[in-house]
């Protein structure tokens, strides 16, 4: 899976650590329905490492980092083409994103097995 530090100051202070699926589509809303942070985009996600898509294997440094697929679907089917994609590495503060924690660091952690809200 996934772990990603979500963060309100380039991943130094207000950090929450959620664990997402590789390589299976996930809506955040669904997959931590308790979440009050409202840290999450609305939309579908999908994680792709190591790349197996030909068209994004040359964007891809397979050791680190992976592609993150936005779709226009809600409800973690990633319907349809996706609409944008970003090369995330590891181990690097990224962002900035949305409020209200737009910066984040990603690692791998238990192998390619979905996890849970930590």
């Amino acid at each position: 899976g996934l772990q990603t530090d979500l963060c309100v100051d380039q991943c130094q202070s207000g950090c929450i650590a959620f664990q997402t699926p590789l390589n299976r589509c996930f809506s955040a809303h669904q997959l931590f329905p308790n979440d009050t942070t409202n840290s999450w985009s609305e939309w579908d996600m999908l994680d792709q490492y190591p790349a197996s898509d030909n068209q994004h294997d040359a964007l891809l440094s397979r050791e680190s980092s992976f592609l993150r697929f936005f779709f226009a679907t809600t409800n973690g089917t990633c319907g349809g083409d996706a609409t944008d994609f970003f090369q995330v590495p590891f181990g690097e503060c990224v962002g900035p994103f949305g409020a209200p924690r737009p910066w984040g660091n990603f690692s791998l952690v238990n192998g390619n097995h979905l996890a849970t809200a930590s």
